[in-house]
């Protein structure tokens, strides 16, 4: 059994949390869809974690001052899938939600 306690993360990522749970308040605005490249796709198959939060800052306005990131991941994403991703201007920052094609939650971030 490995020893889980001689990994430390990298203090860039110690204000990410993957939590259980996001909820958002405000009203959704849709944004530009775009399809899962071969790039990112990981070597489980499906869009690498990583990259939703990239798509994310593609969406922030210009200097966002993003301290804190919380991510939830529902359902992975496939090569050649459609995403649609949703803006919510929250009290506390601003939530970016991923729909597939079927209008399934793939992951959810709020970024602060």
């Amino acid at each position: 059994e490995e020893d889980s306690s001689v990994y430390k993360p990298e203090p860039i990522f110690d204000n990410i949390k993957a939590s259980r749970k996001i909820r958002f308040s405000s009203e959704r605005t849709k944004l530009e869809s775009f399809k899962v490249l071969k790039t990112y796709i990981d070597s489980n198959g499906h869009m690498n974690n990583a990259n939703y939060l990239r798509a994310a800052e593609e969406f922030l306005p210009t200097n966002f001052p993003c301290h804190e990131v919380d991510i939830v991941y529902n359902k992975e994403a496939m090569e050649g899938e459609i995403i649609t991703p949703y803006l919510y201007s929250e009290e506390n920052g601003i939530g970016i939600s991923f729909e597939n094609q079927s209008g399934e939650t793939l992951t959810r971030i709020m970024l602060m």
